[in-house]
C-alpha cells in the first residue's frame, strides 16, 4: 500500500467528529460573547435620568455659595463680644503702655555707603552704561577677482570665482587671462597676476610675535604683490617658495616664481629666507635666484617703476593703505563712548576707577587697567574726528602714564609686561596705516612712544626709526604722486633728522639706515622724472640724493645661468598661441633685463634660440643695438 494512502486513513480516523467540532465552536463562541456581559452590567449599576438631576443639583448649590459670607461666618466666630474685647483693653493693655523717650539717630553714612554700593553693582552688572561696546576687525579673509578668469580648486576640480569668496586655508587658487586680490583684513594685501596659483596656509590674525616663520600661503608660479601693513614686532605675510619664504611687514614686494626666482622690494623692506640663509632686501633691491645657484642681488631699474604692473600695484596700496586708516578710524571712533568734551565724563572716569577698585585678582585688574588705558585712544580718535586737536593730546598723555606706572608697579613683572607688551602690539597693528602728515598719525607716533617706554623694548632709538621710516614712506609716495603740497610738508619735518643716517652714534641700527636711504633714493627719482612744480630747494637736494650706477653684489652669470634664464623667457613667451600675445610677453621680458649685468650675453643667447624667420627675432635685434649704444656712450 503506497505510503499516500496509509496518511489519508489515518488522518480520517484520528480528526474529530462534526458534533465534537460544534461544542468546541460554541464554547469559543460563548467566551468571545463575554464583554456584551459586561456591558449590560455596567447598563444595569448606572443611574438614571433622574439620579443625575439630583446629585447635579446639591453639587451646584455647594459651588455657588458666596464665599464673602462664608469667612463673615468665620469672623463672627472668631472675633470675641465687645464687653470682652473693652474690658481687656482698659485691663490689661493700657496700664502697659508707658512712655518713652525717643533717641533721634542720623543715617546719613548709612545712605551714602548704600548709594555707593548701588553705583557699584550697577557698574558691575551694567558696564554699558557708561562704555561703548567693544569690536573688531572683519575676521574674514576674502578673494576679490579683480577681471578676467579667477579659479578656485573644489574637490580636486578648478571652479570658476565671479564674486568676493570667504578663504579658508588648505584653499588652492589660481588666475587665467586675469587678476585677483586677497584682503588679509587689515594686515595687507595680496595681489595675483595671471596666470598665478597659490595655496592658502595661515590665515589667522597676527596679533602676537611668532616664535617661528608661519606661511601665509605658497606661490606655485606665477607673480604676485604683497602689501604689508604689520608692525616689525608681530607676524609678518610669509610667502613660502620651494627654496625658502619671503617675510614682508610694511612695505610693497613683487614675487615672481618659475625657473627664475625674483623678489623686487619697491617700498620698505622684506626678508628673505634661503636655504637657512637670512637676508634683508630694503627698497630698490631686487634679488634673482636659480635652483642651486647663488642668489644676484642689484638695484632695481628706475625705469621698472614705469612698468604697468609695478606703477598700478603702487597706486592701489596707497588708496588701500588710505581705506584701511580710515576704517581703523571708524573703529576707534565707535568705541569711545563718552568724550572728555561731554558733561558725564566725570561719571565714566569714576565707573571705570570703581570697576578696577571691585576686582580682585591681580590679572584682571591688570587686563582692565590696559583696557581703560586703550580707552584713552579711542577718546582721542573721536576727538580728532571732531576737530577738538587741542583737548586730543590730554588723553594721548593718559595712555602713555597708564601703561608706563603699570610696567613699574605690578607685582607680577613677567606677567604683566607680557601683558603690556601684548596690548601695545595690538594698538600698533591698529594705527599700522596711519601716515605722517596725516591726524591719525598722532594715535601711532603715541602707540610707538608708550611701547618703546616698556622695559626691554629698544628705547627712544626704535621710535626714532621707525617715525624715520614712516616719514621716508610718505615722502617717497607724495613724491611719486606728484603732491607738491604734502611733500613739502614731510620733507621740512624730516630735513632736520636726515643727519642722523651719517652719524656714527645715532642709535639707527644698519639695517633701518640702508632702508632709509634706499627710500631717500626712491624719493630722488620720482622728483627727476616727476615734472611738477617742486620747490627749487626740495629738487635741488633731491637731485643730490639720486642713486649712483648699479652696484652688482655677487659675481656674473654662469653660461649654464645664462642658458637658465633665456630657456625660462622663451618658455613664457611661447605659453601663448596668439602672435601678438607672443610679442606683448617678450617686450615685457626685455624690459626686465634692463640694467642686468649680463644682459648682453642674455640677450644674444635669447636671439640663437628664436626661431628663424621669426617676428620676435627683431625685437631682440633691437634691443641688443640699444644696449650697445648705452654702453658705447658710457665709455665716452
Amino acid at each position: 500500500m503506497k505510503l499516500e494512502t496509509r496518511l489519508s486513513r489515518l488522518a480520517s480516523a484520528v480528526g474529530p467528529t462534526k458534533a465534537a467540532r460544534d461544542r468546541v465552536f460554541a464554547r469559543v463562541s460563548e467566551g468571545i460573547g463575554a464583554p456584551a456581559v459586561l456591558r449590560a452590567a455596567a447598563l444595569e449599576v448606572s443611574p438614571d435620568r433622574d439620579a443625575h438631576a439630583r446629585v447635579w443639583q446639591d453639587i451646584a448649590r455647594v459651588v455657588t455659595q458666596s464665599p464673602v459670607a462664608f469667612f463673615d461666618r468665620v469672623r463672627a466666630a472668631l472675633i470675641p463680644p465687645v464687653q470682652l474685647s473693652r474690658d481687656m483693653w482698659q485691663s490689661y493693655i493700657l496700664p502697659r503702655l508707658a512712655p518713652q523717650v525717643a533717641v533721634q539717630r542720623s543715617y546719613r553714612s548709612i545712605a551714602w555707603v548704600t548709594a555707593v554700593a548701588v553705583v557699584a553693582v550697577s557698574v558691575r552688572i551694567s558696564p554699558a552704561l557708561f562704555f561703548a561696546p567693544a569690536s573688531r576687525a572683519a575676521s574674514i579673509v576674502t578673494l576679490l577677482p579683480t577681471r578676467g578668469e579667477v579659479f578656485v580648486s573644489v574637490a580636486g576640480l578648478w571652479q570658476p570665482i565671479e564674486a568676493e569668496l570667504a578663504l579658508v586655508p588648505g584653499m588652492q587658487l589660481k588666475t587665467g587671462d586675469g587678476e585677483a586680490s586677497i584682503l588679509l583684513r587689515d594686515d595687507g594685501v595680496v595681489r595675483m597676476a595671471s596666470d598665478t596659483e597659490v595655496i592658502l596656509q595661515d590665515l589667522t590674525e597676527r596679533l602676537e610675535p611668532a616664535p617661528e616663520i608661519v606661511p601665509t600661503l605658497s606661490i606655485l608660479s606665477g607673480r604676485i604683490w604683497v602689501q604689508g601693513l604689520i608692525p616689525a614686532p608681530l607676524r609678518g605675510i610669509t610667502v613660502a617658495l620651494a627654496e625658502g619664504s619671503v617675510t614682508v611687514h610694511e612695505g610693497s614686494v613683487s614675487i615672481t616664481r618659475g625657473d627664475l626666482l625674483s623678489v623686487d622690494v619697491y617700498n620698505r623692506s622684506a626678508v628673505v629666507l634661503r636655504e637657512g640663509n637670512e637676508t634683508r632686501l630694503a627698497a630698490g633691491d631686487r634679488m634673482q635666484a636659480w635652483s642651486g645657484s647663488v642668489p644676484l642681488i642689484r638695484r632695481i631699474a628706475a625705469s621698472a617703476f614705469a612698468d604697468a604692473w609695478v606703477s598700478q600695484n603702487l597706486s592701489r596700496d596707497a588708496v588701500h593703505r588710505k581705506d584701511v586708516a580710515a576704517l581703523q578710524q571708524e573703529r576707534r571712533v565707535a568705541r569711545a563712548g563718552i568724550l572728555p568734551t561731554s558733561p558725564l565724563y566725570t561719571v565714566k572716569r569714576a565707573a571705570e576707577a570703581v570697576d578696577v577698585m571691585l576686582t580682585f585678582d591681580g590679572r584682571t585688574r591688570v587686563e582692565k587697567q590696559i583696557a581703560y588705558a586703550g580707552v584713552r585712544l579711542d577718546e582721542a580718535a573721536a576727538l580728532l574726528q571732531e576737530g577738538e586737536t587741542d583737548a586730543v593730546q590730554k588723553p594721548l598723555a593718559e595712555y602713555k602714564q597708564a601703561l608706563v606706572a603699570l610696567a613699574g608697579t605690578s607685582t607680577d613683572d613677567t606677567e604683566a609686561h607680557f601683558l603690556l607688551q601684548q596690548a601695545v602690539s595690538v594698538d600698533s597693528a591698529q594705527t599700522a596705516a596711519a601716515a605722517v602728515g596725516e591726524g591719525e598719525y598722532l594715535l601711532k607716533q603715541t602707540v610707538l612712544e608708550a611701547l618703546a617706554a616698556l622695559p626691554g623694548e629698544g628705547g627712544v632709538e626704535r621710535v626714532q626709526s621707525a617715525m624715520l621710516l614712516d616719514g621716508l614712506s610718505t615722502l617717497a609716495a607724495a613724491a611719486e604722486s606728484g603732491d607738491t603740497e604734502h611733500m613739502a610738508a614731510a620733507w621740512t619735518a624730516l630735513e632736520p633728522h636726515l643727519a642722523l643716517l651719517d652719524a656714527l652714534d645715532s642709535g639707527l641700527d644698519a639695517q633701518s639706515v640702508a632702508e632709509s636711504k634706499a627710500l631717500l633714493g626712491r624719493f630722488a627719482v620720482a622728483v627727476a622724472d616727476q615734472k611738477a612744480d617742486f620747490a627749487p630747494a626740495i629738487r635741488e637736494a633731491a637731485l643730490a640724493l639720486l642713486p649712483k650706477q648699479p652696484v652688482v653684489v655677487l659675481p656674473h652669470l654662469t653660461d649654464e645661468q645664462v642658458l637658465a634664464v633665456v630657456s625660462a623667457i622663451t618658455d613664457r613667451v611661447f605659453v601663448y598661441r596668439m602672435p601678438r600675445s607672443r610679442r606683448n610677453q617678450l617686450l615685457t621680458e626685455l624690459k626686465e633685463l634692463q640694467g642686468n649685468p649680463d644682459a648682453g650675453r642674455i640677450l644674444r643667447a635669447l636671439y640663437h634660440a628664436m626661431p628663424e624667420q621669426s617676428e620676435l627675432v627683431t625685437p631682440v635685434r633691437r634691443s641688443m643695438v640699444q644696449l650697445n649704444k648705452e654702453i658705447i656712450a658710457g665709455a665716452q
